[in-house]
Order: C-alpha cells, then structure tokens, then sequence
C-alpha cells in the first residue's frame, strides 16, 4: 500500500517572487507546499527550456528539462494550483494558436501566388525548350524562384497531454523542439504507451537526438530537443499502474529522472482560506515577459540556446553536494537502495539552479547561493523519492549475518530466561538460511558480536561458551533490551507498493 508521511517542501531557500507565491498559495487555496511547488517548478521548465541550458561539473552542457511527479489525493487542489500557476503557459498557446491560423491563411495567399509565378515559369520554359532556343536565362528565374518559396508558418505549441510516443515526436519535431506534458490528472499519461518507451523519454531528458519509424510516411527526426513533464496524480491510479507496469517505470529509468513528491494532505485543515491575489500576477507577467522571446529566426532557423554557467563558488557548491550523494551510494549506506535517482539528482540540482537564475533575470554566471538554493530543493526530492521507493539499506553479508544471529540470540533469551551462556555447537541450531549450513559464515558473525562487545568467547573444559553481554541482551527474562544493536536501521519509507 502507498503510505503517507509528514513533509513539508523547503519553500524559504526559494527565489523572493516564487516564495512569494508558494505562501500566496498557501494562503489563499491551503494546498500542501509541496505540491505548490512542484507545480511552480513545472511551469517554470515549460517556460524557459526553450532558451537555456547548463554547463556544469566537467564541462557537461545539459538541458533544462525537468521530469515531475507530484502524488496527491482528490481533494488537494491540483486542478486549481495547477490552472493558476500555468495560466500564462497557457494563454500564450492560445495566442500562438490564433496567430498562427492567421499567418496560415496568409500563407496560402502568399503560397498561391508564389506557385502561379513558378507554373507561368514552367509554361514559357517547355515552350523555349519545344522550339530548341536557349532556357539559361529562365533556368536561374526558376531556380531564384523555387529557393524562394514561402515557409509553412510554426505553430508554437508548449503544453500537451498527448501520449502517444509518435504524437510527443511530432510536436517537437513542429515546435522548435520544445514541449511539456503535463496533467493534474495524470493517470492517462501514466498508463499510456510513452511511458513505457524508455528510448524516447531518456533521450529527451539528456536532450539526446530521437526519431520514430511510421508504416504510412517518412520517419520523424527531432535533434536536440527539450521535453518536460508535470504530472499529478492520485495514489490509487498510481498503485494500480505500479501493479500493471511498476518494474518498467522504474527499470526504463523514468523515475530515475523524476522529481517525486507525495506531500502530507491539508485536509481537515483549510478553514482560513483567502482570496487576495498579489504575487500571482506578478508571476504570471515574468512568465508572459520570457515566452515573448522568439525562437526562431526570421526564416524558421531556431535560435541558439543561451548556455548558463555556473561560478566557482557554485560549482564547488555542487561538487560538494555530489561528493555527499557519491559516499551515500556504497553497499549499505543511505543511498545504495536508490542508485538510479541519485545518480541523476546532481545533475537536477544543476538544472534548477539554471531555472532560478535565468527566471529572476540574473547576468552572469550562476552564484553560490542560487546553486545552494537548489541542491536543498534536490535534497527534498531525492529524500522523497528515498521514502516512497527506498528500503532498508543492504548491509555486507558478515554484517546482516551478526545482525541475524543477534536477534536470534534475543529471542533464545526470550524463550529461556536467565540465560548467560550459550554452547557454540547449539548456534547452528538458533539460526536459519544460509547460516545453518555454513559454519564459516557463523564464526565470521560471532566474531563480529565479539568486536562489538556484545559477546564473549572462552573454552570451558573442551566446550567453547558464548557468553552474552547483559547491555544487549535480556539474560534477566526481560522483554527485548531497549538499547538495540548498532547496526539496526530506521526505516526512511517502505517501498512503493
């Protein structure tokens, strides 16, 4: 079963106008932070991704394209947070719509014209061919006037709830390169066929060229190209989609790359709800001023991305940040159960830290604390995503073996009270798995219980003892010893499902 924790999203590290808006959002709707957020992150990689990239650790230039999935019941406001805060998104694909029906219907004009002065070519061309006299004048008209041809004018389209793998290609490949999918009702999406085409999604997360076969016409190419996703959806369709598909959302390396929230609800609690909008507007006028920028040249050519650096102080910031992710990832440490998303969260770190600084209109290279302010936010999600998919740590195997035995051995004492000592030859008795029958692997845990002062080994006669220390064992009758061994975990999120 999906379980529900206590979070709250780490909103104070923010840029001023978006945190601004969180706690506007709060306010006014009294939706989880989290979700705010995640929305406001959506928005914010649908606007910009257009106009830049990264550079970050070793020179590694990547997209600003962000993967998000925000799990939330009904009842949480998504719908409403997420109209609100893509609102400006939105009217500008309303308007690129409009413009673009009328620069369709100039273009046929222009485009008949064009193709009659081509024809009437042609016509005097044949004639001058049929009575053998010269076409060398004619030849360069013709060739002057077919490079001339007027372009199908762009439809910019930067919102979708397509799914079809073919239909995601064919978007980009007609808009630049750019697109968001993006839903507060995002079981369609989830179960669609896109999301289990690792090919497409990896590639245009890393920005990776991509292309799609089709039986009827020609096959569809995009290079370069930034794709997005906000997504928000319920547990219930989430669980169910796990059962159908869990090992390949998660094998594809889709989850990997995403940032993933399941914020604590507010429900029961939203009893001072406002209506004072101050912030949002201002919000919405910064996102309406950037996707104002063209891109695309005059005659269609897309406009090169603006690629942000970062400064030193930032870029030791993050190196700093991915040196503490790396230590977490070795066998048994708090990472190694969720390998695939912390080895992409340094660079979602860098990636957030272009967006804030690129949003705020900042000059320059990306500061510390611009960079400081993400990795904090990239810590919030990889912990999520750490609760919600995450395990136990796995330990070496001497150490879940002295772990194993040492439980063993409490509840031997349980069972039989007042025991101190234990003959050696009955621990192949206690135990169970693979420890039974391996008597090396037994010694091996005894000697660990040893190091750890937890038991004693000494011969009585030709019997070797094990004798227990009371610190860690209830040799007294006693219920199970509060102070439990070291090497014990607490539990950070079972898994998923």
């Amino acid at each position: 079963m999906l379980q529900i924790y206590s979070n709250v999203a780490p909103t104070p590290r923010l840029p001023p106008l978006l945190y601004a808006s969180v706690l506007e959002f709060q306010r006014n709707d009294e939706a989880p932070a989290a979700l705010i957020l995640s929305s406001l992150l959506t928005a914010l990689t649908t606007v910009c991704q257009s106009y830049i990239d990264v550079k970050w650790l070793n020179e590694i230039v990547s997209p600003t394209s962000l993967f998000l999935l925000t799990i939330a019941d009904s009842g949480e406001r998504k719908s409403r947070i997420d109209s609100q805060v893509m609102d400006a998104a939105i009217k500008h694909g309303e308007e690129c719509r409009k413009e673009h029906i009328r620069c369709c219907a100039q273009f046929k004009l222009q485009h008949s014209a064009w193709k009659r002065k081509v024809d009437a070519l042609k016509i005097q061309w044949r004639q001058l061919a049929k009575n053998s006299e010269s076409t060398e004048e004619l030849d360069k008209l013709i060739s002057i006037l077919e490079s001339s041809e007027p372009l199908r004018p762009k439809l910019r389209k930067i919102l979708a709830s397509d799914i079809t793998p073919e239909s995601i290609v064919q978007s980009l490949n007609d808009n630049g390169g750019a697109l968001c999918i993006y839903s507060s009702e995002g079981g369609l999406i989830m179960s669609g066929r896109a999301m289990r085409n690792h090919y497409l999604l990896n590639n245009s997360w890393g920005g990776a060229s991509i292309s799609v076969e089709r039986k009827s016409c020609d096959p569809l190419y995009v290079d370069d190209p930034r794709l997005s996703i906000g997504i928000m959806i319920q547990p219930s369709v989430l669980e169910e989609q796990f059962r159908k598909n869990g090992n390949q959302l998660r094998g594809n390396g889709f989850l990997a790359r995403t940032l993933i929230s399941f914020p604590e609800s507010t429900q029961g609690t939203r009893f001072n709800q406002g209506s004072s909008w101050e912030h949002l507007p201002l919000l919405q006028a910064r996102f309406a001023e950037i996707l104002k920028t063209p891109i695309w040249d005059a005659d269609g050519t897309t406009i090169p991305r603006k690629v942000l650096k970062l400064g030193s102080e930032a870029e030791a910031r993050l190196n700093q940040f991915n040196k503490l992710i790396e230590t977490d990832l070795y066998s048994g440490n708090f990472l190694s159960d969720v390998r695939d998303a912390a080895n992409k969260i340094t660079e979602n770190a860098a990636r957030i830290a272009a967006l804030f600084h690129f949003f705020q209109g900042l000059e320059g290279d990306i500061s510390y604390s611009t960079m400081d302010s993400a990795c904090a936010f990239a810590s919030f999600y990889m912990m999520e995503f750490k609760r919600l998919f995450g395990s136990h740590p796995r330990l070496p195997p001497e150490y879940q073996d002295s772990f194993d035995l040492e439980q063993c051995i409490i509840r031997h004492c349980v069972r039989n009270p007042y025991t101190q000592k234990i003959d050696r030859a009955r621990i192949s008795q206690m135990v169970t798995g693979a420890m039974r029958e391996d008597k090396p692997r037994r010694d091996a845990a005894i000697q660990s219980l040893q190091f750890q002062g937890k038991v004693q080994v000494f011969e009585i006669g030709r019997k070797k003892v094990i004798s227990l220390n009371p610190q860690y064992f209830p040799i007294c009758g006693n219920q199970v010893s509060q102070s439990l061994p070291n090497l014990t975990f607490q539990p950070y999120g079972n898994v998923l499902i």
